[in-house]
C-alpha cells in the first residue's frame, strides 16, 4: 500500500526551497524498479517512462534536469565534480535539490574531489563530497552523509 507523506513533512525546515519538493507518484515504492541514469543525454529518453525511480548518477546537469529528476521520483547523486571551484552554477543547483533526495558517490577511480583532484579517486574520498553537499545545505558532513545514507536505504531498501 502506498503512503503519501505532505511534502512539508518531508523536508527539513530551513532548507533552501528553490525547486520545491514534489510530492511522490502514487505507485507503491515496492513496485518501483530503482535504475541508475549515468549520463544526463539518456535522461532525456527516460523521462518518458513510468514506474521507475532511481539515481541521477554523477550528476552534472542544470536546474531543468534536477528539477525533471525530482519529478520523476529520482534522487541526485553527486560526485568530487562538486567540490571543483569552476562548479559554482552546478552548486547552486544542488543548493535547492531536497536533501531527501540526495545521493553521494566516488565515481571511482575518476572523478576525485579536491583536495584530491589529479589522484585515483577512491571510497575514502567521499568525505569531501558530504562535507561539501553539507555546506551547501547548513549540514556538517557527517550530517549529511548519514541523511544520503538513509536515502539509499530508503531508494534500494537493501
Amino acid at each position: 500500500m502506498s503512503e503519501t507523506v505532505p511534502c512539508a513533512k518531508r523536508v527539513p525546515s530551513g532548507l533552501n526551497s528553490a525547486l520545491p519538493c514534489p510530492e511522490p507518484r502514487t505507485t507503491s515504492r515496492s513496485k518501483l524498479t530503482p535504475a541508475s541514469i549515468s549520463t544526463v543525454t539518456a535522461f532525456a529518453d527516460c523521462s518518458s517512462v513510468r514506474d521507475v525511480t532511481g539515481v541521477l548518477h554523477c550528476f552534472t546537469g542544470g536546474p531543468s534536469l534536477a528539477r525533471a529528476g525530482l519529478d520523476l521520483g529520482f534522487y541526485v547523486s553527486l560526485a568530487g565534480i562538486i567540490t571543483f571551484p569552476k562548479a559554482a552554477e552546478l552548486r547552486e543547483t544542488v543548493r535547492a535539490v531536497p536533501v531527501d533526495r540526495l545521493l553521494t558517490e566516488t565515481d571511482s577511480p575518476f572523478l576525485a574531489p579536491v583536495p584530491h583532484r589529479g589522484t585515483r579517486n577512491e571510497p575514502a574520498h567521499v568525505t569531501h563530497v558530504a562535507e561539501a553537499l553539507g555546506a551547501l545545505h547548513g549540514l556538517t558532513g557527517d550530517d549529511l552523509g548519514r541523511r544520503a545514507a538513509a536515502n539509499f536505504h530508503t531508494l534500494f531498501r537493501p
